[in-house]
């Protein structure tokens, strides 16, 4: 890996935008930042390295060899990123564009990094996006942001057309936010199950609206993955408005229980087609047959082998940064309630809840089960959601509606069969009480 590292960077600096840069010039611009910003703030360090050291999975001595050394990985890290995402960016140009008229104001270089040895690739790809979530390796993303604006703020001899229009710091910083999120895009539809055919086609023009993202710190890119899962209202409201929460944390049914008692599960519906994996709606349905009955809309988790791995640098960031706004770890409880068995599982994928790519019913059991261990919560925001489905669990006459539907109401045959059933009923009772009539009158 570190021999990818020292090419890409390498081939960064060999770009014509950077050609007119002084890497010591970096660490001048980048204790000045941290200067400005410490007099402001007065929050963290003020030296900048010692800020980034803080916050990164190295250590060293202020006064020995090792800072130096520290500054030659933190640049080097900064690059390699860079140079990863405008690469995989460039791709995305030349597959989108190849066929077009604007193919010749591509730079010459985008058609080779077509054929580069990461992005070509999936395994290795797959490998280095895990490897940049993972919470002790987060370089901070103001150090990246920061490395950009100090490229383009040096009036770059020759910028590609793509990059032309970054005179300002907001469109600057918006454009690394694009790219970044490019990058992470099987993350962003992490709740989603891969597509297939014409839908995969279509899935993988996909572009990432990155407004709702824009006006959010952004600390590193596990807390971008995080942001990536969070409610959809909440993020439209820039998290000002708080779900009601309750410290406590209520024991729920299991999936096939609740199944037994009446409550309806599926995916979200029609007009919810963006939903993000917390967003957990709560309907009142009307069974048409059977009375009243609880719809619970849940988006499709799909669990694979990078699951467990993602869930867990989320859940972990959550315990040590947004202890006050937990909602991963919310909704990997709740899931862990709903999961007890095999058979919730395998109820669970019929009702397009989970997309099981382990193979193994019980490895997804133990998997989601596992999540929780060691995990504690400040908050649980599915207190009432909880309260409601145990409420509709308790009550009989739901159950016996459920019972009666499940064997009496299940398909067109047992419908046709239990009113066949019901009309010979009918003109057996009719029939014993004609000949009771005519016997006595």
């Amino acid at each position: 890996m570190q021999h990818h590292k020292i090419k890409y960077e390498e081939e960064f600096w060999k770009r014509d935008f950077c050609k007119h840069i002084r890497k010591e010039e970096w660490v001048k611009f980048m204790e000045k930042k941290r200067k400005e910003e410490w007099e402001k703030t007065k929050d963290g360090k003020v030296d900048w390295l010692e800020d980034i050291q803080s916050k990164y999975a190295v250590t060293f001595e202020p006064g020995d060899g090792s800072r130096s050394e520290l500054e030659r990985m933190i640049l080097q890290d900064a690059c390699f990123i860079l140079e990863l995402f405008l690469r995989n960016y460039e791709i995305q140009l030349y597959n989108e564009n190849r066929q077009s008229a604007t193919w010749e104001n591509l730079p010459p270089e985008i058609n080779k990094h077509s054929e580069d040895y990461i992005l070509r690739i999936p395994w290795l790809t797959e490998a280095i996006r895990q490897d940049l979530i993972l919470l002790e390796n987060q370089l901070p993303y103001s150090v990246l942001t920061d490395l950009f604006d100090f490229i383009f703020n040096r009036t770059p001899v020759k910028v590609p057309t793509y990059l032309q229009e970054l005179d300002e710091k907001s469109k600057r910083h918006d454009f690394f936010l694009k790219i970044a999120a490019e990058f992470f895009l099987k993350y962003y539809k992490f709740g989603e199950p891969p597509a297939s055919g014409a839908a995969a086609a279509e899935s993988s023009k996909e572009k990432i609206d990155c407004a709702q993202f824009k006006d959010i710190p952004i600390k590193h890119f596990t807390d971008l993955v995080r942001k990536f899962m969070l409610p959809v209202d909440w993020m439209k409201k820039n998290n000002k408005d708080e779900p009601s929460d309750d410290s406590r944390v209520r024991c729920l049914y299991s999936a096939k229980q609740l199944d037994r008692a009446g409550v309806k599960f599926g995916p979200p519906g029609p007009g919810d087609e963006k939903a993000r994996l917390t967003d957990i709606k709560k309907k009142d349905g009307l069974c048409l047959r059977i009375g009243s009955c609880l719809d619970l809309q849940v988006p499709e988790l799909s669990v694979k082998d990078e699951t467990e791995c993602i869930m867990r640098n989320v859940m972990a960031l959550e315990q040590f940064v947004y202890p006050d706004n937990p909602f991963i770890c919310n909704y990997v409880f709740l899931l862990d309630q709903l999961i007890s068995t095999e058979e919730d599982v395998q109820f669970l994928v019929e009702k397009k809840i989970v997309s099981n790519w382990l193979g193994s019913k019980d490895a997804v059991v133990n998997l989601v089960n596992g999540l929780c261990v060691q995990i504690v919560l400040s908050k649980f925001y599915y207190n009432q959601l909880c309260d409601e489905l145990n409420e509709h669990h308790d009550n009989p006459l739901n159950v016996f509606r459920a019972t009666l539907n499940r064997v009496y109401f299940k398909d067109l045959f047992t419908i046709s069969s239990t009113a066949v059933a019901a009309v010979f009923l009918v003109f057996s009772i009719f029939s014993t009480w004609l000949t009771i009539k005519n016997l006595f009158y």
